[in-house]
């Protein structure tokens, strides 16, 4: 990856390069900050010639949280929505007695972007004695894949708690029914329950399944996707692309203010080639945009939005002023 923006830096300074030695150099060098669909932007143009600027930046996203429920479930009975209702109140009514914690169904994910690019871009002014419109291509770059993060609300935290309890006792029914291992192991040996309580509690443990968040089901196979906590009792996700993203795109630059060549007023449309459908992976390392169909609840709307755009929308209005 950094090969290949070291290769389309050297294209851009060529191009450069080149077209200096066939016009005069014009000197002009503005600072700019826009904001757009890439968030804030601070950068630097300067003029080439007659028909080439060359500018370069960093645009981050500012800070903001959406908020998404996802709905506890269990593995079984997951067509029949009144027989899954009742399997979580017999669960959750039994967790809440031994914890004390009392369980709410919808768990709360806060979703945030991390959408952080350093960009180099060349701009062409196609009409011959008029620098306003221009024709831009360049690259927006940036240290990581990820472009935005979720994760459970720490007010949901205890609740995540509660559930890693419930899918440890599963674990441990079947491991002591299928490979008689012990129920309890403590300092002073090991102790097994009586061969009927060992089945009864296997049954019933099979019969209700594990719990956690139905997700979607999987696209080899149709199962249930269940996602449930991990190691930390927490829950997440992350949307990645590509590390580096070709632009191109067309845009207007002109004064900010008539006859007034300080400040200048700069509007770009364009297009950000990110690698085709961003992927969200969960922390168990499932990409719910390409492992998964018949998605569930608000999962459903925000993949369906993010499947249409193989490419990102660029939309920035900047504005700069001359520095020399």
């Amino acid at each position: 990856m950094v090969s290949e923006f070291k290769k389309a830096i050297a294209c851009l300074f060529a191009i450069i390069t080149a077209t200096t030695q066939m016009q005069a150099r014009t000197d002009n060098c503005f600072a700019t900050i826009s904001t757009g669909s890439t968030g804030i932007g601070l950068g630097i143009e300067k003029g080439v010639n007659d028909w080439l600027d060359i500018r370069c930046g960093f645009d981050f996203m500012p800070h903001f949280t959406k908020t998404i429920s996802f709905t506890m479930t269990t593995a079984a009975n997951q067509e029949d929505e009144k027989l899954q209702e009742e399997s979580f109140k017999n669960i959750t009514g039994k967790l809440e007695e031994i914890t004390g914690i009392t369980f709410d169904r919808y768990v709360d994910m806060k979703s945030e972007p991390s959408f952080h690019n350093f960009n180099l871009i060349a701009d062409f002014h196609p009409f011959n004695g008029n620098r306003n419109w221009k024709i831009s291509a360049g690259v927006y770059w940036s240290f990581s894949k990820t472009i935005g993060r979720t994760i459970n609300a720490s007010y949901d935290s205890p609740a995540l708690v509660s559930v890693n309890m419930y899918n440890s006792l599963y674990e441990r029914a079947l491991r002591s029914y299928l490979e008689d291992e012990p129920w309890i192991t403590i300092d002073i040996g090991s102790i097994h329950l009586q061969p009927y309580l060992t089945e009864q509690l296997y049954l019933k443990f099979v019969d209700l399944g594990k719990m956690g968040m139905f997700i979607g089901d999987s696209i080899d196979g149709g199962n249930p996707y269940i996602m449930i906590p991990d190691e930390n009792c927490t829950i997440s996700a992350r949307m990645t692309t590509n590390k580096i993203k070709p632009y191109i795109g067309v845009g207007y630059e002109g004064p900010l203010i008539k006859g007034n060549g300080m400040y200048n007023l700069s509007v770009d449309l364009g297009v950000l080639f990110w690698g085709g459908t961003p992927n969200v992976i969960t922390h168990e390392g499932v990409d719910i945009a390409h492992d998964l169909t018949n998605l569930n609840g608000q999962v459903k709307s925000y993949i369906d939005m993010s499947n249409r755009l193989p490419v990102f929308p660029v939309i920035k209005v900047g504005i700069s002023r001359l520095l020399f």
